[in-house]
């Protein structure tokens, strides 16, 4: 991605974080809005690759699951460098959010 898309992505990657951090603060429990996400993910994604007509052939959805997976674990490794930097210890999974 250029740096004008990273940018671009950022940006729209915060503000999606904001509006789920507001649903939140208005009491809806954060797995159902990870799971909204989600949800809103496919939808999405099957109208960029398919159209508002179209849908997805069992290969286009497995090209969107390694998009994600990649996505997935590009994410895990910077979180984790980041506890890693903060001195936190990261041989051990974090206890499971209660919340």
């Amino acid at each position: 991605m250029s740096s004008d898309s990273n940018q671009s992505h950022d940006q729209a990657v915060n503000q999606l974080i904001e509006l789920a951090n507001q649903l939140k603060d208005n009491g809806t429990d954060i797995r159902i809005i990870a799971a909204a996400m989600n949800t809103a993910a496919g939808i999405y994604t099957t109208y960029v690759e398919a159209g508002n007509q179209g849908f997805l052939q069992p290969g286009g959805v497995d090209r969107v699951c390694a998009a994600y997976r990649k996505q997935l674990e590009f994410i895990q490794q910077r979180k984790k460098a980041e506890l890693q930097a903060a001195g936190h210890d990261v041989a051990q999974p974090a206890p499971k959010s209660q919340t």
